[in-house]
């Protein structure tokens, strides 16, 4: 702006007619204008109509001069042929003078490539009156030798007296050829075509004489031949079906033949224009010249054509049509086409990737095409000398011109430029404020750049003196910058924690020393690496591997923390216990730049706190001998009292009854005892089955409606539509009466106790929450909630732990919720617990909900007959329990030989086995144990009865007995059970007997 309203005084003008600009323009357009002009003039006057002319006429030559060439090799296979045919006429009908002449023939000198084969083939039953077929035919095997082949002649494969090549030669006069389409050897395997003579003795046709021409050998001619015109020839048959082409994968089609033999075959000219469209003006003109020679001789050629079809099997109703139609043409001495030679243009040909002119040629006698196709740069290339001629013209009138402009530019340009270039040189310094402005040389454009180069000088200054002061503002900041960076590092160095850095595309771009001590890796080697080459974390209760950490972060731009359960392999396959912290990196704009992982190594913290879990344990432990003490001591109270009690009065029946039923009921809560110690050890078997959630509940509730305080009520909403799952009806009870139990102890005199269920599919959320849950598609939701005393969080989070109680010492324990616990784990389930103090508690059980339908509990008959009896061997090393199982043993009507370890047992089986009809085995023994024992009795008689009787549950004793016939009996028991077990045992034992 300030330029433009500088005064018209500063402006520096010069007039147009001195203008070098308008001087040098006119000059330059003065020589473009006439050197063009000469070229033009040049070109279109001498080079285009010699250059098509003469590109047609070589077209043409080319396509005369292949057909010539063709048809001296047609002539020679079509003389072999015909002097075959002669032979066949003249000679006697002799095998052997026949294979031993025709093979001479057709091993002429020079025709190896060209000539495939040949032979003799008499018409059916013409040469001998006793066989069909008896021909002779040599073809070349892959070496080039002869090779005399029998097949044809086989009576049960099909006559050649039908083939394609065969029939038409029954309608053609003596000595005259014809030309088979192009097909595939069945012995040779190899593409070909036949030239075919009749043989005529007695003026009746008696058979043929063949040649077959290699297709190869035309392709190899052909290619020769089109070497000169930078384009490609091939030729088609009768039926234009490709004799030769360039590229015979585009042609052929290859199919694995006897003996692992390739055969091949081609495919026809439309076949072809399928595949490449850029064919199809080629195909169509093709097809025009056999449906004009069908429509010409169309005379007399419907009988023929029906006799030829009639005659063949390989021959269809359309081919034979244009068979006869060349018949009549060669009878009648008729060309194919009064038209020797056709042309086309194509804009753009596959195999050259240009324009070509296409020249089709139709070679007399075999009615087959040459196609001649030549690039149009081709009709160009005799134009290049006339072209460089010309250009030497160009070239001499540019140089005229050249050297008159140098002249002329001189004297404009380059004296006044040097002499500005003298004054520039002469201002020396460096100092840029020390630089002069120029002097005005003369009123032309070099004047104008002088005057506009002073104002530039002007301007570099003061950007100049900008870009000083930038430049150590920028050098500041770089400083600080450098500050800074050492600054972090040497926090990062400091640190505790391991700390790594990636780049937006997750590949670590730096990590301090505890990152390096940690995963084995040093900066160097892992820098530019994806971090998870470098940093492998797996989750320790599921195992699997956290593969998304990166991915995790840039997706959801946000920070995660996973404080528990995750262990560090590194490099070196050392673990480390860790927690995990992971955020991204944003720049001032707040986009994401890359990630920064931050993990500490809490191996031995876990380790301390697994040492504090230990103290913690024993310290239960000791609460729990505490409890159990106090239980078996009321029991054992219980029992003996009741045993002196008996003992004091022992005529009096009633006291006797109730003194018993005091010892057995308290025999049973020891039972029961035992029992929840071992399910809490998760030793029991799980009696697993389909079975209805909601009529376990509902035993349970009638249950705790008897044994709860009736200020307590009791409700159930059983709402889910879904309630069968696979579990054990008893263990899950238990699971819900010690839940009610739990509950009537924090409401003391009144309260709310609600059973509820309904169904619940688990979203993504619950499955990641619950680590343990397996993958199921709907769940029941237990719901157990009271309205009692509550519990705070350091009590809830303690709960499920072995031996913990909040009841006085010696009042329980402390197994109840950890059987629990256990017990719904066993089930694949889930259990969670909400509670705060004063607001109830709410324990939440997720089971996996079953589709299979309860199975109806089977009661096996046993019958009502009187079974107690037989004898058993009863081996248990303790005196006290021997004695009692005798004693009930020999009330039920047995009897009893009974033995104080398994040695003495396996004797007294050994003496008695013909008596014994059963075992009863105690499993710890001195001597010789159950196991051992079960063993050597089996060794006697393997089809010994045995019941094993132990104080261990079922699941712990009974895995190590895969064998049939044995049964089991948990200690203590009544005699109810094992008369039961008794009965059922031995009635199968008689069932076998009978």
């Amino acid at each position: 702006m300030q330029e433009q309203n500088r005064p018209k005084t500063n402006q520096y003008r010069c007039k147009w007619t001195k203008s070098l600009h308008v001087r040098f323009v006119l000059i330059q357009l003065l020589v473009a204008f006439a050197v063009i002009g000469s070229t033009i003039i040049i070109l279109v006057t001498i080079e285009r109509s010699v250059l098509l002319n003469q590109g047609y006429d070589l077209a043409e030559q080319l396509g005369n001069y292949m057909v010539a060439n063709l048809q001296k090799q047609i002539v020679q296979a079509e003389s072999m042929t015909m002097s075959l045919a002669k032979l066949g006429e003249s000679l006697p009908q002799d095998e052997q003078l026949f294979k031993q002449v025709i093979p001479q023939l057709l091993d002429a000198e020079g025709q190896e490539k060209f000539i495939a084969g040949g032979g003799i083939w008499p018409e059916p039953r013409t040469f001998s009156s006793d066989l069909d077929r008896r021909s002779f035919f040599w073809g070349r095997t892959d070496d080039g030798e002869l090779k005399y082949f029998d097949e044809y002649n086989d009576p049960d494969g099909l006559g050649y007296h039908q083939r394609e090549w065969y029939v038409p030669s029954l309608f053609s006069p003596p000595g005259t050829s014809f030309w088979s389409q192009s097909y595939m050897d069945p012995f040779s395997y190899q593409p070909m075509v036949t030239c075919t003579v009749p043989m005529y003795r007695n003026g009746k046709v008696s058979g043929v004489a063949t040649v077959d021409v290699k297709l190869e050998g035309l392709d190899d001619f052909f290619r020769k031949a089109s070497v000169s015109t930078g384009g490609y020839i091939f030729s088609v048959d009768r039926n234009n079906k490709f004799i030769t082409f360039p590229r015979p994968a585009w042609v052929t089609i290859k199919t694995v033949a006897g003996d692992d033999k390739t055969a091949v075959d081609v495919i026809n000219a439309s076949q072809l224009a399928k595949k490449e469209p850029t064919y199809t003006p080629i195909v169509k003109i093709l097809d025009d010249i056999n449906d004009s020679l069908i429509n010409r001789m169309t005379n007399g050629n419907g009988e023929l054509a029906k006799k030829i079809f009639s005659k063949s099997n390989q021959i269809n109703e359309k081919e034979a049509g244009l068979i006869a139609a060349m018949l009549s043409a060669r009878n009648k001495n008729y060309s194919a086409d009064p038209i020797n030679s056709i042309q086309l243009f194509l804009d753009n040909d596959p195999l050259l990737n240009e324009p070509v002119n296409v020249m089709i040629f139709k070679v007399p006698e075999t009615f087959w095409k040459i196609v001649v196709i030549t690039p149009t740069s081709k009709f160009y290339s005799m134009a290049d000398s006339i072209t460089l001629e010309i250009a030497m013209y160009i070239v001499l009138l540019e140089v005229t011109g050249l050297c008159i402009m140098f002249y002329v530019t001189k004297n404009l340009f380059i004296n006044p430029i040097r002499k500005i270039a003298r004054r520039l040189r002469n201002q020396t310094g460096n100092d840029y404020l020390a630089l002069n402005t120029l002097d005005d040389i003369d009123h032309n454009e070099l004047g104008q750049l002088a005057f506009a180069f002073n104002q530039r000088t002007n301007r570099l200054i003061r950007i100049t003196m900008d870009l000083e002061e930038h430049i150590l503002d920028q050098k500041k900041a770089e400083d600080a910058l450098r500050t800074s960076e050492e600054n972090l590092k040497i926090t990062l160095n400091s640190i505790g924690d391991g700390v790594i850095a990636t780049n937006s595309g997750g590949n670590i771009s730096t990590m301090n020393p505890i990152a390096e001590q940690l995963t084995g890796w040093d900066i160097d080697e892992a820098k530019g690496k994806p971090f998870l080459d470098i940093f492998k974390a797996i989750n320790t209760i599921t195992g699997k591997e956290f593969e998304n950490l990166t991915n995790r972060i840039l997706e959801k731009q946000d920070a995660f923390d996973v404080s528990q359960n995750v262990e560090l392999i590194n490099r070196n396959n050392e673990t480390y216990a860790i927690t995990l912290h992971g955020a991204p990196i944003r720049n001032y704009d707040g986009g994401i730049v890359g990630i920064v992982i931050v993990f500490r190594d809490v191996s031995k913290q876990k380790l301390m706190e697994e040492q504090l879990r230990h103290s913690h344990k024993m310290e239960s432990l000791g609460q729990l001998s505490g409890g159990i003490a106090h239980d078996f001591n009321n029991m054992l109270a219980g029992m003996m009292s009741g045993a002196d009690m008996i003992l004091r009065k022992p005529n009096d029946p009633k006291m006797l009854d109730k003194y018993a039923n005091i010892i057995i009921d308290t025999a049973k809560k020891a039972s029961e005892l035992t029992n929840k110690l071992l399910a809490f050890s998760r030793k029991g078997k799980l009696d697993n089955r389909p079975m209805d959630v909601h009529c376990c509940i509902n035993a349970t509730l009638n249950l705790l409606e008897r044994s709860i305080d009736k200020g307590i009520s009791i409700t159930d909403k059983l709402n889910a539509k879904h309630s069968m799952i696979i579990g054990d009806s008893t263990q899950l009870q238990n699971v819900f009466l010690n839940l009610g139990l739990n509950a009537r102890d924090a409401m003391s005199d009144s309260g709310e106790l609600v059973f509820s269920t309904k169904n619940f599919v688990p979203n993504t959320q619950f499955q990641e929450f619950n680590q343990l849950a397996m993958e199921a598609e709907e769940y029941i939701e237990i719901t157990v909630r009271d309205s009692g005393i509550g519990m705070s969080h350091e009590i809830k989070s303690k709960i499920f732990e072995p031996f913990f109680t909040t009841k006085e010492i010696g009042k329980g324990t402390g197994l109840g919720l950890s059987a629990v616990y256990g017990t719904i784990i066993d089930h694949n389930g889930i259990i969670m617990v909400d509670s705060k103090l004063g607001d109830g508690t709410t324990f939440k059980i997720y089971l996996p909900v079953s589709t299979q339908e309860a199975a109806p509990l089977i009661e096996q008959d046993i019958g009502d007959t009187n079974l107690s009896e037989g004898c058993i061997l009863l081996i248990d090393d303790e005196p006290v329990v021997r004695t009692m199982i005798m004693e009930m043993l020999n009330e039920l009507g047995y009897r009893v030989i009974e033995a104080d370890n398994g040695e003495v047992g396996i004797d007294m089986f050994t003496k008695y086995k013909n008596t014994i009809d059963l075992v009863i085995l105690d499993m710890i023994m001195p001597k010789m144990n159950g196991t051992e024992a079960f063993k050597q009795l089996r060794l006697i008689d393997d089809s010994v009865k045995v019941i094993i009787s132990s104080g261990y549950s079922k699941d712990r004793t009974m895995k190590e007995f895969n064998s049939g016939g044995v049964e089991f009996i948990q200690k203590p028991y009544r005699i109810k059970e094992i008369e039961d077990l008794l009965k059922q045992v031995l009635s199968t034992k008689k069932e076998i007997n009978s």
